[in-house]
């Protein structure tokens, strides 16, 4: 059975890759799964990709990652941060933001955007 929030992400999804002019097998290719499983995450039988394949699908599809990530994560519910090869420094911080986030003001929330979008751009020019 589809969920409401699912069929977001799955609609996205679909209409990304149909402006990208790929089939629904050449993604599945793509991302090294099965077309069955791609099929079911675009019509909201599955929870949209995390991970490693969230990551792929703006490379592959050529589009912005964050609106992908955002409405991924909105459909699911909730993120996660990776806590793999990262310093003392960002688990805290990690931590600290999971724990108050909801407690930051509209215009806090928009200077730590603001930041880690700077902190983006800077990446994808190196």
């Amino acid at each position: 059975m589809s969920d409401q929030r699912n069929c977001r992400f799955g609609k996205m999804l679909r209409e990304k890759r149909k402006a990208k002019g790929m089939s629904l097998r050449e993604l599945a290719h793509a991302l090294e799964i099965s077309s069955p499983y791609l099929s079911d995450v675009e019509l909201g039988r599955r929870n949209p990709f995390d991970g490693d394949l969230l990551l792929k699908l703006p490379i592959i599809l050529g589009c912005d990652s964050d609106e992908l990530t955002a409405e991924a994560m909105i459909s699911r519910g909730s993120f996660t941060l990776s806590t793999i090869d990262v310093s003392v420094k960002h688990l805290a911080v990690g931590a600290t933001l999971s724990l108050l986030w909801r407690e930051l003001t509209y215009s806090e929330l928009h200077q730590i955007h603001t930041i880690l979008k700077g902190h983006k751009n800077k990446c994808q020019a190196v």
